[in-house]
């Protein structure tokens, strides 16, 4: 029996991330014995980790099925190496905190981008194993479990069937939550003064151009 996208994620998103509604002022105050260079890095730092967040959100709604198998592949792992960049950001920040609420908050997101990287990582692994499979070349003809074009074509659309419920579920998941992130989002930035919040979005902006640009050199240009 499938099982649906509630039974496997809603219940972790419901465990982890009530959290996303802020009722308390942000405070992100160094610890005082923080380094000099990681205080005057926090706000941009912010902006770099959001910029790599955004840019897997773009990824994640791509469309992906267009894509061939390769493709899909390449993006699966991007999505993972960039997810990766925000889960070692969000610790940077956490180090740097000293509001025991803010830092709470930054955790349970550090727990959502780890149970994104877990559900990329299940993808890219399973989409690796079906461009494997599908080398079917005299070479190995004799060991292939897929012996003819038949049991290929049957053995695909079951795959097939397979990666658009994972990807699927993890759309799900991540939708589920990224509204209740930007909400959390945009009231950070509102504490910010004048001129922290022109240093964000300065850092934000120039580091999503970057990471556009890095995807596209890798990926198909529709991203």
């Amino acid at each position: 029996m499938r099982m649906q996208p509630e039974n496997t994620i809603g219940r972790a998103v419901r465990r982890a991330f009530g959290f996303f509604d802020p009722k308390e002022p942000a405070d992100f105050r160094p610890h005082r014995r923080t380094d000099h260079l990681l205080k005057m890095n926090l706000i941009p730092l912010m902006g770099r980790r959001d910029a790599a967040f955004d840019r897997v959100a773009e990824l994640m709604r791509a469309e992906l099925f267009t894509l061939s198998g390769g493709e899909r592949q390449a993006i699966y792992l991007e999505t993972k190496k960039l997810l990766r960049r925000v889960e070692r950001d969000t610790e940077k920040i956490i180090s740097i905190l000293s509001s025991p609420d803010t830092e709470r908050r930054e955790r349970g997101f550090l727990d959502f981008v780890k149970l994104l990287d877990a559900g990329a990582d299940a993808l890219e692994s399973f989409v690796a194993f079906e461009n494997r499979l599908s080398l079917n070349s005299e070479e190995t003809h004799d060991f292939s479990p897929l012996r003819d074009d038949s049991e290929y074509a049957s053995s695909e659309e079951s795959m097939t069937a397979t990666e658009i419920t994972l990807v699927n579920q993890l759309r799900a998941f991540f939708d589920r939550v990224a509204r209740r992130v930007t909400r959390y989002r945009e009231y950070v930035t509102k504490s910010l003064s004048r001129s922290y919040a022109e240093r964000y979005a300065s850092s934000h902006r120039f580091y999503l151009q970057s990471l556009r640009g890095e995807t596209v050199s890798q990926t198909p240009s529709t991203l």
